[in-house]
Parts: C-alpha cells; sequence; structure tokens
C-alpha cells in the first residue's frame, strides 16, 4: 500500500505548477510585446520617411525616379535645396535605411508627389501580411 501524499508536498507541487505556468505566460507575453514594439516602430519611422518626402517636395525638390539609396541621399540633404529632411544611423553601405529587423525600407514612387514606403516586416519578405506601409495618396 502506498503512503499517501501529504498535504504540504501536495501544495509545493501546484504551486511549483503555478510558477511554470507564470514563467510561461511571461515568456508569451514578453514576445507578444516585442514584435507590437518592432512594428510600431518601423510605423513611426515609415511616418517620419513619408514626412520628408512632403518637405522635400514642399521645398521645390522633386522626387527622384531613382533607387532606394538616392531617394534616401536626396532626404539626407542631396537634393535642390541641399536641406536634410531625413538622417538615419541604421543604413546598409549603400546608403539604404534600414528597418528594424534589418532590411531596407522600399520606397516606390507613384506620379510626381505620391509614393509609398515599406518594410518587409519580421519575416524580412515584402509582399505579405507581414509588411508595414504607409502610401501617400491614401493620406
Amino acid at each position: 500500500m502506498s503512503k499517501p501524499i501529504s498535504k504540504a508536498k501536495l501544495l509545493w507541487g501546484f504551486g511549483l505548477f503555478l510558477v511554470g505556468w507564470a514563467v510561461v505566460g511571461g515568456m508569451i507575453m514578453i514576445k507578444t510585446a516585442n514584435d507590437f514594439t518592432a512594428r510600431s516602430y518601423a510605423r513611426v519611422e515609415i511616418q517620419q520617411i513619408s514626412t520628408a518626402f512632403t518637405k522635400l517636395t514642399a521645398a521645390g525638390s522633386a522626387i527622384p525616379d531613382a533607387e532606394n539609396s538616392s531617394l534616401f541621399r536626396a532626404l539626407a540633404g542631396s537634393n535642390s535645396s541641399q536641406t536634410a529632411f531625413f538622417i538615419s544611423r541604421h543604413t546598409n553601405v549603400m546608403g539604404e535605411v534600414l528597418d528594424y529587423w534589418g532590411t531596407p525600407y522600399r520606397i516606390e514612387k507613384s506620379g510626381a508627389t505620391n509614393f509609398t514606403v515599406s518594410s518587409a516586416g519580421k519575416n524580412k519578405s515584402f509582399g505579405d501580411d507581414d509588411d508595414v506601409l504607409l502610401d501617400s495618396a491614401a493620406k
């Protein structure tokens, strides 16, 4: 015949079980919060890039028909007014501004003053639900 488990051991085991679940729940909450923070950071930076393009055009400079690195150089002061509208410390060797996950933001010009700025998101792949984007024409 087996010995019955004491009330103290039963309570201790239950307490350990609760602590385990609290740790797992905390880890899930931290991961979710980090994903939210990263997406929020990308949204803010995209808005800043968008505002910089708006200021660039308001200053009389056209948005160049060029690749991302030239567009970011224009925002950093390589434009007709020689004014810096956006400078980032997070760039690659080509001068493209990198998102939170280390992928260059994509800028697609549509018309003389409209553009879309997008981040590939956590999965670093453009064209899916993970992307964070702003279309200036939709403002």
